[in-house]
């Protein structure tokens, strides 16, 4: 824990430095590291991963339901890998298309690689493995959105699609951009959303919805919460940084779709608050916040400047060590199978 905690340092003191694509590479390619040689006891996904690794390599059996990371894992063995190069592998596609729009819309880039960390992205991309590339995958679905290239955002959200099926919601997102957003909408869609979460979306509708797949609401990793206070208090926080971020940017973010898919996230977040398996859903669109707090920061009505800043580390910080103090998704203790690395 306390290796991942001068991390959070290190990234923040780089992030004050300007826009410099070696040591931003550098990071990347050091995390990349720490992402695909951690030790199969490093969260509680890995090692289901190499058993479907098993599976395709040595049985033969391609009917795993998503299909491109069938054929990833496919092709690293076909390659001469094995299931470690598979977990590189699977980090490098991740950052690679991460990279591509952060080098492109972010005004800090060490900033974005950061939050990264800080919002555990990547803490996330050792668990939920295949979930992270579908995410990285609608996070450059979406810049191909800002570009006014629809049919590519349409070609890039089917990948993220094939390789995990729940990126399907991505394409909410195409209804969402067409409202505008005003004060007035933004308080109610708030309200109403929180109030949605917290009394209309049930276990019973959600059974009814879902049909034999229920059964996984009995679980208690992947159905409802069995305490809403925390995610409530962290809901009621994140809504309350949405609006004062509103209120107080520069009209040229607003008008953005990047702060309309971080208002969509806020509001996904709000109606999913009781559903443990929310944060997943909501990560295709809380992934935006990489492009949107840097903006912000560049680009707001706060005195001092500064202000903005100050505002955001305490957001990233308390959340971030938060999720490591609880032990969030089994991070630790960790290994690395190529140096000797012991976090504990």
């Amino acid at each position: 824990m306390i290796g991942f905690s001068l991390l959070w340092w290190g990234l923040l003191l780089c992030s004050t430095k300007s826009n410099n694509n070696v040591l931003y590479f550098s990071l990347v390619f050091f995390l990349s590291i720490v992402v695909g040689f951690r030790g199969i006891e490093v969260c509680p996904d890995t090692q289901t991963y190499e058993v479907i690794y098993n599976s395709v390599v040595v049985d033969k059996d391609y009917t795993y339901p998503e299909p491109l990371w069938v054929l990833v894992n496919f092709l690293v063995y076909a390659l001469g890998g094995n299931f470690h190069i598979l977990l590189w592998v699977s980090s490098l596609i991740t950052f690679f298309c991460i990279s591509k729009v952060l080098i492109k819309y972010s005004p800090n880039i060490l900033f974005s690689l950061f939050l990264l960390y800080s919002l555990y992205f990547i803490f996330y991309s050792m668990n939920i493995t295949r979930q992270m590339i579908a995410v990285s995958f609608v996070f450059y679905a979406y810049s191909k959105l800002v570009e006014g290239k629809r049919n590519l955002f349409i070609f890039y959200g089917l990948i993220a699609f094939l390789f995990h099926y729940s990126a399907i919601v991505t394409f909410l997102v195409l209804p969402f951009l067409k409202i505008q957003i005003t004060t007035k909408r933004l308080y109610w869609g708030i309200v109403f959303s929180l109030l949605g979460g917290l009394f209309f979306i049930s276990e019973g509708l959600l059974s009814y919805i879902l049909g034999p797949y229920a059964i996984y609401l009995s679980s208690s990793e992947n159905g409802f919460r069995s305490s809403i206070l925390l995610p409530l208090i962290l809901s009621l926080f994140l809504n309350a940084l949405c609006v004062f971020i509103y209120n107080t940017s520069d009209d040229d973010i607003k008008d953005t779709p990047w702060f309309k898919i971080y208002i969509l996230g806020i509001i996904a977040n709000n109606l999913l608050v009781g559903l443990s398996l929310g944060t997943r859903v909501v990560m295709f669109f809380s992934i935006v916040q990489l492009i949107v707090l840097p903006m912000y920061v560049y680009n707001n009505r706060l005195k001092p400047k500064g202000a903005a800043l100050f505002i955001l580390l305490c957001y990233v910080g308390s959340l971030f060590f938060m999720l490591l103090l609880t032990g969030s998704v089994g991070v630790y203790p960790y290994n690395n199978i190529l140096f000797d690395w012991n976090l504990y």
